[in-house]
This record gives structure tokens, sequence and C-alpha cells, in this order.
């Protein structure tokens, strides 16, 4: 996963990966303020069927979040 974002706002926040539910964090990533940047993440998860990825941010400005995997086939 990558997350990158522009922060436009003089107060720092957090870039968050989550699922679909409430509270549901995968990943949580400090942005400085007034910064353009980006994060990296590379790892294993296992999702259920149908399960989305989303990605917040509580600091001014926007995030955007790139995610590639491959799809787990049971016989």
């Amino acid at each position: 996963m990558t997350v990158a974002w522009v922060s436009l706002a003089r107060s720092a926040g957090v870039a968050q990966v989550l699922l679909n539910g409430a509270n549901s964090f995968v990943w949580i990533q400090p942005i400085g303020a007034s910064e353009l940047s980006s994060a990296h993440w590379e790892g294993n998860m296992v999702l259920p069927a149908g399960e989305i990825l989303r990605a917040a941010t509580t600091a001014t400005g926007t995030v955007f979040l790139t995610i590639s995997g491959f799809l787990l086939s049971v016989p």
C-alpha cells in the first residue's frame, strides 16, 4: 500500500487506511503541517470477499491510496 497526501493546514494530522467498518484502522501514518509526502507499507493481509479498504485524513487536504494484491482462491 502507498498512501500519499497534500496537507494544506498549519496543523499536523494523520492519514488513515481503514476497512469498511467504523474504527477499523489498518494503518495510521502521521502527516506534518503544510506537507506533500507519501509512505509505503509492504506486507500481507487476508480480507473477506467484498471488504473495502479506504483512506481518510484528519488534516485539511487530500489523501491518495494505491493498493496492489492478488485474489486468493481455495480449491
